[in-house]
């Protein structure tokens, strides 16, 4: 498996997932609401910022397809566990989950439940790898209540609250 070069550095998971939360609005239609719930948390985690949204953005779009034409919600959590020495990025949807077959194949490179032309099989095995990279790791489980929960767990790093991220633009 080819690995990218990653460019890790401090980074604070709020930070990030506020700049992509203004990017989201034009990726979901109307019926699809959004949520975002920080950690308002001075932890961090080293890894690599751009990845990092692209992972994130990559399971929000998942979720985007999985609801489909139906009204559904995706929510996105930052929980960090300071105890595991885990942070933890919560992707869930209302849509209709996998069949537990699915589920096990969903993040292998090249494995897809679109039609074709509509998805290479990538993103998911794309998030895995980059949380492996990072030494942590990605989950998917079904929810009870219906709809997938992908976990993206990246472990804290010693970043302290007065580091922050250069803002462009």
């Amino acid at each position: 498996v080819r690995q990218s070069n990653l460019r890790t550095q401090d980074v604070f998971v709020d930070e990030v997932l506020a700049r992509l939360a203004a990017v989201v609005p034009r990726v979901l239609p109307a019926h699809i609401k959004f949520q975002l719930t920080r950690a308002e948390s001075s932890l961090g985690i080293q890894c690599d910022p751009a990845m990092l949204e692209t992972a994130v953005l990559t399971l929000i779009i998942n979720a985007r397809d999985a609801i489909g034409e139906t009204e559904g919600e995706i929510q996105v959590a930052v929980v960090p566990e300071p105890q595991s020495g885990m942070m933890n990025i919560r992707v869930t949807d209302t849509g209709p989950g996998m069949e537990s077959d699915t589920l096990e194949q969903a993040s292998e490179p090249f494995f897809t439940t679109k039609s074709f032309g509509q998805g290479s099989g990538l993103g998911l095995s794309m998030v895995k790898g980059f949380a492996e990279q990072s030494g942590g790791e990605l989950t998917l489980r079904n929810r009870p209540s219906g709809g997938l929960a992908a976990n993206l767990a990246l472990p804290i790093g010693n970043v302290s609250a007065a580091i922050t991220l250069e803002r462009v633009g």
